[in-house]
This record gives C-alpha cells, structure tokens and sequence, in this order.
C-alpha cells in the first residue's frame, strides 16, 4: 500500500508531524531551547575536558555554570526591577502632567489639528491619566501578583529544559541520533553533514551573540554611569537583551531606557529637565548602538553564518512580518539551518546553489 501511494503518505505523516509539534509546542519549545544550550555548552565541556576532567564532571560543571548565570541574573536584576517599579508608583503624575504640558504646547496643537485630542483635552492631562494607569500596574501588588502566577510555568520550564540539556551535553550524539530516527537510512549521510554544519556554524553565531549582548550591557552600563543617568545597569540589560532581536532592537531598547533613565531621575528630583535629559540618554543608546552596528554585527550576522547582509535583512524582514518579534529572533538561525539543507538535498538547483555557495 505504501509503495502503491507514497506520496499520499508521505503528506500524511508530515501532516500528522506538524499537528504534533503544534500540539506539543511547549514540549517541542524545551527541547529546541535545551539543544542550543547544548551547543553553547559543547566548547565548555570540551574545555573541562582538555584540563583532565572526566566527561560526566565536564558536563557537571558546565551545568552549574548555566545555573549560577541564570540565578545570578535574578539576584542582580529582579531587585532593579522592583525598584524601578517601586520609583515609578511614587511619581507625582499629575504635576508631570502639567511639567510636560508647556514644553509640547506646541505638539498639543498639532495633534488638536489633526483630531488625535480633544478640543477640550490637554496632553498634560492625557500623559497625567496614562502614567496614572501605569502607576497601577507598576505596584508592588500587581509586580508580586504576576511573578507569582508566572513563578510555577516558568520554574517547571526552567528545570525541564536544563534536565533535558543535561542529557544532551552528557550524549553529543544524542539529538543526532533522534533526528536519524526519523529519517529515511539513504538519507543519513546527508543528514549527518546537515547536524555537523549546523552545530558548527550555530555555535559560532550563538557565541558571537553572547559575547554582543555581555558586551553591551557592560558597555552601556559604564556610559550610562559616566553621564550621570540614574538605573543604568537596568537600562544596560535592557540595552544587551534587545539586541536578539535585529533592527527593531534598539529603538524598542531607546524607547525603555528614555523611561527608566526619566522616571528614576524624576524619583529623586520632580523638577528634573525631561527633555535634555531624554536627548543625553537617547544620545548615548545610539552612539554605543552605532558603534556596535560597525563593528560586531556586521560579525554576527554576516561572516558567522556565512551570508550576506542584504540575505539577512531580506530574512529578518519576512520573518518579522509573519512571526513578529519572535520571528525577527529565530530567523537567522532558522535560515542558517535551512540553507544547509538545501545546500545537502537540493544542490542541483541553480538558485539554491547561488545562495549556499559560501556553506
């Protein structure tokens, strides 16, 4: 029967495979996450190993490296967190209301002009009543109530995903090994060039991306710090987190870190200049941002996965416009892997060899 009708079983089972992996998302999510920290753990392993270090304590260590970070990143951050949500529930925001008012009359008129205001409204007004909202949410009640209803999800996530990379670092061959399970025997040679290529070029992209976002942090960090912007390590993580996401990244980072670095100044002085202020902070999270576009993203997301930057903006712009940010995170990993494929079973195609020739 199967030889009689592949094709209508071969559509079946890559039907019934996506219906799984949709079903089983979160599952599927885990195991993704736990073979990238898998290949981001290999070369510590590796270099355990090279000290003399039997495999299993290698991999102990590693594990325990993950570990410290992630809770080392709690302690460091969940406090500024709380604090800057403690900083912004105090804010007088009727008097910024009317701080801000005089500065932007003249921006209140146009938005009167075009009918986004009331005649009747005043943007005083308007910021008073949605910073107001925000206060709500920023309380100590509403931060205890989300990280509380978020703690067991996540903590049941944290400890699946570390489990199952456990056994991935332990077993290299491991994943290998499943994805062979599922694929046709003719079909393994290429298949084991497929994995080899794939964790050979994701491990230098995701250690190139580690390296980017240690060093912004720390970069914006210092340069927040030296101009005199309060909360700047806050602004600093936030800076180095939104770099994963390419080209949105930064504007959503200048938009958080003109918020922190206002509202933490305000905190400690209601009469503070807002818009100097916000021009020296946003000054300062583009310079390091310009800095950091010549000289390691082009690093990042060209030499290390071998395509060109015209490919990559192409990629992360579809990507962006099906799958939002999410999809702008994934692509270029995502495209990495897809072209080695290509290069492996489709080869004979003109286009697909004009595009993976540098593989």
């Amino acid at each position: 029967m199967f030889k009689k009708y592949p094709l209508f079983f071969y559509s079946l089972i890559i039907i019934l495979t996506g219906f799984l992996v949709w079903y089983y998302s979160v599952i599927v999510a885990y195991v993704l996450v736990a073979a990238v920290l898998s290949i981001i753990g290999r070369p510590i392993v590796h270099f355990f190993e090279k000290l003399k270090f039997p495999h299993i304590l290698s991999v102990i260590l590693t594990m325990l490296i993950f570990i410290i970070a992630i809770f080392s990143f709690f302690a460091i951050f969940v406090p500024l967190f709380i604090e800057e949500a403690h900083m912004i529930s105090k804010l007088d925001f009727k008097h910024l209301g009317h701080a801000f008012q005089e500065p932007l009359s003249d921006f209140e008129a146009l938005l009167k002009q075009y009918n986004i205001l009331g005649k009747d409204e005043t943007i005083g007004h308007y910021l008073g009543h949605r910073m107001e909202s925000l206060a709500n949410v920023a309380t100590f009640s509403g931060v205890i109530k989300g990280i509380l209803s978020a703690t067991g999800s996540f903590f049941i996530g944290l400890f699946s995903t570390l489990f199952i990379t456990l056994f991935f670092l332990k077993d290299e061959n491991l994943f290998a090994n499943i994805v062979l399970a599922l694929t046709n025997k003719k079909h393994h040679e290429k298949t084991r060039n497929v994995l080899d290529k794939t964790n050979y070029l994701l491990q230098r992209y995701f250690t190139g991306l580690i390296t980017d976002v240690i060093l912004m942090i720390t970069l914006m960090s210092i340069a927040m710090t030296i101009f005199g912007i309060h909360n700047s390590l806050l602004i600093g993580f936030f800076a180095g987190l939104v770099i994963v996401i390419p080209y949105v990244g930064p504007i959503i980072g200048a938009t958080v870190a003109t918020i922190i670095g206002v509202t933490s100044a305000l905190s400690y002085n209601i009469d503070t200049a807002i818009l100097p202020l916000t021009m020296k902070i946003l000054a300062i999270y583009f310079a390091i941002n310009i800095m950091d576009g010549l000289v390691f993203q082009p690093l990042i997301y060209g030499k290390f996965v071998k395509a060109s930057p015209l490919e990559i903006f192409l990629v992360i712009l579809i990507s962006g416009s099906t799958g939002g940010i999410i999809g702008m995170i994934i692509a270029v990993p995502a495209y990495t892997v897809l072209r080695i494929i290509a290069k492996e079973f489709f080869s004979q195609f003109r286009p697909i060899e004009q595009l993976t020739r540098d593989l």
